[in-house]
């Protein structure tokens, strides 16, 4: 009895397959890689403009010598120092983009990371700025920096707010 198969002209073989195979899923996750790239720079583009804008209109106003009024607030410097540190963040973004798309083979850090860090720096801000705006103690307040610091910490630590049930039903 022979065990070889007989062979056909219309057949292809196995490993024409998987090259056709692997030719497909390289050009699919390149072009996913493409639109990830393009995303995280529209991503840290927004959180650049946001953070800038934010930086130059101040909570409470300037007094007439320019100076911010509520400098001596510790939730003011805290706003200051968190809007600082996302606008840095994603100007890094930006500039590792440019770097990937002019010069091969660079690689500054992973921009997705630091775009999640810098949103959680946009709501550290964001709490400390509600915190300056609001009466002391005000439950709305207290509310709203408990919420940030979750959505915070929840960036940071990759916890997920979404039960996981949920999330793969689509729900």
């Amino acid at each position: 009895m022979n065990s070889e198969s007989p062979k056909h002209k219309d057949t292809p073989t196995t490993s024409a397959i998987i090259g056709k195979n692997i030719e497909k899923l390289e050009a699919t996750s390149s072009e996913e890689a493409s639109k990830v790239f393009d995303t995280n720079l529209v991503v840290a583009m927004l959180i650049a403009t946001i953070t800038f804008a934010a930086a130059f209109t101040m909570p409470g106003g300037l007094k007439s010598d320019g100076m911010a009024v509520l400098y001596g607030e510790a939730s003011f410097q805290l706003f200051l120092l968190f809007d600082a540190f996302s606008f840095f963040l994603s100007i890094l973004v930006v500039f590792h983009h440019f770097m990937v798309a002019t010069v091969s083979g660079v690689l500054v850090a992973a921009p997705s990371i630091l775009i999640q860090y810098s949103i959680g720096g946009m709501l550290v801000a964001f709490a400390s700025c509600m915190l300056l705006v609001l009466p002391k103690h005000s439950p709305v307040g207290i509310l709203v920096c408990l919420i940030c610091g979750y959505i915070c910490l929840s960036i940071v630590f990759k916890l997920r707010i979404v039960p996981v049930r949920l999330a793969a039903n689509g729900s």
